[in-house]
């Protein structure tokens, strides 16, 4: 009867309220072969799997993070215009920006913002998708 009890609340414990779970994010590029040395050498990705010429996989824990053909580039002008950010972390936001500096990746601010969580700035792919980079206080 305890063990019946206690399998009971575990199973209580492992249910999770009916709530959105992000599960995948996909970036839609124009040229597949650009997104690979963009995300992989310049960004430090590793390709997890590629499904088709079209759809790639980047090894990332905890959300798949998809690379996907498109036929255009996006004319987004960040802080304006609706749109989704993906945020990567770093540990130091200078650094980062200055390694960005070097490798000639896009910088929307070449110094680092303020936020609420830390520090930020931008950057652009070769496709005009924006992420962001912060650094947590």
């Amino acid at each position: 009867m305890i063990r019946y009890k206690i399998y009971l609340l575990i199973n209580d414990l492992r249910r999770v309220p009916d709530l959105p779970n992000i599960c995948v994010v996909t970036i839609f590029v124009a040229d597949m072969e650009t997104a690979k040395d963009f995300y992989e050498t310049k960004l430090g990705f590793v390709m997890q799997k590629e499904y088709s010429k079209e759809i790639i996989q980047l090894q990332q824990e905890g959300i798949a993070v998809i690379l996907q053909k498109c036929e255009i580039n996006s004319d987004i002008q960040y802080g304006t215009q609706a749109t989704t950010v993906i945020a990567l972390q770093s540990l130091d936001i200078e650094k980062t920006i200055e390694e960005y500096k070097q490798k000639e990746i896009p910088l929307i601010f070449d110094t680092p913002q303020k936020c609420p969580p830390g520090y930020f700035t931008a950057i652009k792919d070769p496709f005009g998708n924006v992420l962001e980079v912060i650094q947590f206080d």
